[in-house]
């Protein structure tokens, strides 16, 4: 078995909480940070947990959210997920580059044949960080985003306000739909809050808090979506987790609307090997288990592997070809159904320069 040295294992550890949006670890071996460093040093989504992009969902381009749908913070159970599901849902075939023009400037352009390679996706966008404003514009095949936040330290927090526009096409309904949607956030740790109000073409309102205990051990929050002009609460969501200091162990429990529930357990095994559980259960019945792990070949390998209840395989293998190039693959089968079952198979390649 290839070994990974601590210190690239931790590079790499420091790598995935920074694209949860999570601060990095401080170890023994390291000097306390003053709180002027810290702030600075945060990942830059990591005020804003809506701001994420749900591995559930893999979206392509930003936050993409429509009315009354709630944007994922789900950091409890994040790092089940990052096993059992991030590399199973890209389609037939997706490229994707990222260009950093400067250190403001950011240019990210995408093409996507997804769920197959006729029916296929793309756009590009732009960002731009100007002092505590940015700004960003996404360009889609079906329709326009656009956002004007800004970021300042606020009461000893940060704090974050941002005016988000989307605009949909629909062509095969003939519909064209204008969203224009507020968002606020506030993080004084260890709680962060935010909250989503439509402006134009919306009623729903979202908003969440969540507490990380200091140690960044314990892990809380709660959710909801309330129809204001009905005064009706859509959706709400309770939640707890719980993580060893070096995420060797996360399990994660979170309850919607007081009949559906969903758990997560994540184990390291060692440097090189990790096991996940992930089970949901609708209504209170209807119970579906995924099991799976992954196994770090050597530092530019992985190799993914996971199994459903409902009898649906699937396998991914990640490599690094340098760093500025990533390529992947998946293939996934219906174990009940081989002959006539849905068996998919796809590729995706990343840029970055």
């Amino acid at each position: 078995m290839v070994k990974m040295s601590k210190s690239k294992w931790q590079a790499r550890h420091d790598k995935i909480r920074e694209s949860f949006g999570l601060p990095k670890l401080r170890r023994n071996s390291e000097e306390p940070q003053p709180p002027e460093s810290r702030s600075e040093n945060r990942s830059e989504h990591s005020t804003s947990g809506p701001t994420q992009s749900d591995p559930d969902m893999e979206t392509e381009l930003g936050p993409y959210y429509l009315d009354g749908d709630m944007p994922s913070y789900n950091f409890i159970g994040k790092l089940a997920r990052q096993c059992l599901v991030n590399g199973y849902k890209l389609g037939t075939w997706r490229f994707d580059c990222t260009s950093e023009l400067g250190e403001d400037f950011k240019l990210y352009s995408f093409g996507a044949g997804k769920p197959n390679s006729k029916s296929v996706v793309g756009g590009f966008e732009f960002s731009e960080r100007l002092g505590m404003f940015q700004l960003s514009q996404a360009f889609r095949t079906d329709g326009l985003f656009g956002t004007l936040g800004m970021r300042s330290e606020i009461f000893g927090g940060l704090g974050l306000s941002m005016l988000r526009a989307i605009y949909n096409h629909d062509e095969e309904n003939k519909d064209d739909r204008l969203t224009l949607e507020v968002q606020a956030a506030l993080e004084f740790d260890p709680f962060k809050i935010e909250l989503i109000a439509p402006l134009i073409n919306g009623s729903m309102v979202s908003g969440y808090t969540y507490y990380e205990h200091p140690s960044e051990i314990f892990i809380c929050s709660v959710g909801a979506v309330v129809d204001v002009p009905k005064l009706e609460v859509n959706w709400h969501e309770l939640g707890v987790g719980i993580r060893s200091e070096q995420d060797y162990t996360e399990i994660g429990l979170k309850l919607e609307n007081f009949k559906n529930i969903k758990g997560s357990i994540f184990q390291r095994i060692s440097e090189n090997i990790v096991l996940a559980v992930m089970a949901r259960m609708t209504e209170w019945e209807d119970l579906k288990v995924t099991i799976g792990g992954q196994y770090e070949i050597d530092d530019e390998k992985i190799i993914k592997a996971r199994i459903c209840s409902t009898g649906y395989m699937g396998i991914v293998y990640q490599v690094d070809l340098n760093e500025n190039i990533q390529f992947m693959t998946h293939v996934g089968f219906n174990v009940k159904h081989l002959v006539d079952g849905t068996h998919t198979f796809g590729v995706a390649c990343n840029l970055s320069c």
